[in-house]
This record gives C-alpha cells, structure tokens and sequence, in this order.
C-alpha cells in the first residue's frame, strides 16, 4: 500500500499481487473509485488467504 505496485520490477510485482495487503489494497481503491466495484482477483487472492492460512495454521500448530 505504500508502494505502488507499479514501481516494483516485474518479479516482485507478481509476487505481491498475491499477497493480501495488494488484494485488499486494490479492493478498497476500486470499491471507493467511480466504478464502486472490486476485481474478481481481489476476491480470490483474500478469499484464498482467509481460506488457506488458518488450516494451514492448524495443521502445523504444536504446543510445544
């Protein structure tokens, strides 16, 4: 959010797309643009992150 994703060379580019914060990111600015709608990608990259992220969390969570 503090780098526009545009500056970032290509790799990392990609890379942060598939994070949330640039997921979220893009959310809110489409959400708040004229458009007032939020990109199919945006969805999925958060859907996936708050799907994926917990199991894997559980899954590999030990009290020890």
């Amino acid at each position: 959010m503090v780098i526009p994703l545009a500056k970032l060379p290509a790799v990392a580019r990609t890379v942060a797309r598939l994070l949330p914060a640039a997921a979220l990111s893009d959310a809110l600015h489409d959400a708040f643009a004229a458009a007032g709608h939020v990109p199919a990608r945006a969805w999925v990259v958060l859907v996936a992150w708050a799907v994926v992220a917990p199991l894997v969390a559980a899954l590999t969570f030990r009290w020890e």
